[in-house]
C-alpha cells in the first residue's frame, strides 16, 4: 500500500509536470502567471521532487533498522549537490576576482570568451562579446590558464573611424546598419555622439566615416575590425 502511493503521487506529478512544461505559452497567456514563476519553476521542481524523496524514504523505511542510515544518505548527498551546482561558482569567483582584480570595463580574453566585462555577479561574470552579443559565464566555466585582462583600457573619448566599402552598396542602408552595429557594440559610450558621414572615393569605393565616443582606448580599433567582418572593407 505504501509503495501504491508512491507511485501514484509521482505519476500525478510527472504527468502534471509533462502539461505544464507543454502549455506554459497558453497557461502565461489567459492567466497572466508572472514571469519569475516561469523563470524559477525549476527550482521549484527541485524543491518537490526532494522533498517527495524524503518523505517516500521515511514512509518505506519507518520503522526499519536502516531508516538512520538512508536518511543521513539523503542529506550527505544534498549536500554535496548544494556545494557542486551553488558553491563552486561563487568560491571559484572569489578566486577570480582576488587573483586578477576583475572590474568593470575591462577587456577579458579566456579560452573561447572574449569581449567587455558589464557585469560582476556572485556565480557568474557577465560579458559583451566583439559581435555585440551578452555571455553569462559562470566563474567554474572561465579558463583560468588563458587570462588576458587589458587594463589599459578603462579610459575613451571621441574617435573617428574610416572604413573602405564597395561603391554598390546602397549608402543610406549601409550607413544604418553602420550605425546599429556600434550602437549594440560594447564600446560605444554615447548613442547620441554617433554619426556616420559617407565620402565618395577613387575606383567604385566609398569611405564611410563614423564619429563616436568610446569607453576603451581600443575602443576604436575594435569598432572597426567589427565593421570590416561585417561588410567585405576594402584595404587602403
Amino acid at each position: 500500500m505504501k509503495t501504491l502511493s508512491i507511485l501514484v503521487i509521482c505519476i500525478g506529478f510527472l504527468t502534471i509536470n509533462f502539461f505544464l512544461r507543454k502549455g506554459t505559452a497558453s497557461i502565461k497567456g489567459r492567466t497572466g502567471i508572472p514571469g519569475f514563476v516561469n523563470r524559477y519553476f525549476p527550482l521549484l521542481e527541485l524543491g518537490f521532487w526532494s522533498v517527495f524523496s524524503f518523505w517516500a524514504i521515511a514512509l518505506l523505511f519507518d520503522g526499519s533498522q536502516f531508516f538512520n542510515y538512508v536518511i543521513h544518505l539523503l542529506l550527505a548527498l544534498a549536500v554535496i549537490l548544494f556545494f557542486w551546482f551553488f558553491l563552486r561558482d561563487y568560491i571559484a569567483g572569489i578566486l577570480l576576482k582576488t587573483r586578477y582584480n576583475l572590474s568593470y570595463g575591462q577587456y577579458l580574453k579566456s579560452g573561447l570568451v572574449r569581449g567587455v566585462i558589464k557585469k560582476i555577479r556572485l556565480l557568474f561574470i557577465e560579458i559583451q562579446t566583439d559581435d555585440g552579443s551578452t555571455c553569462m559565464m559562470p566563474y567554474t566555466r572561465i579558463d583560468r590558464r588563458s587570462i588576458e585582462l587589458d587594463i589599459r583600457e578603462s579610459q575613451g573619448g571621441e574617435s573617428l573611424i574610416r572604413v573602405f566599402l564597395d561603391g554598390r552598396l546602397d549608402e543610406s542602408v549601409t550607413s544604418r546598419k553602420i550605425r546599429q552595429l556600434v550602437i549594440n557594440s560594447p564600446w560605444c559610450a554615447h548613442k547620441s555622439h554617433l554619426r556616420v558621414h559617407v565620402k565618395e572615393s577613387k575606383a567604385g569605393i566609398k569611405t564611410y566615416e563614423i564619429s563616436c565616443k568610446t569607453n576603451t582606448e581600443r575602443g576604436s580599433k575594435r569598432i572597426k575590425e567589427l565593421i570590416e567582418r561585417k561588410f567585405t572593407a576594402i584595404k587602403q
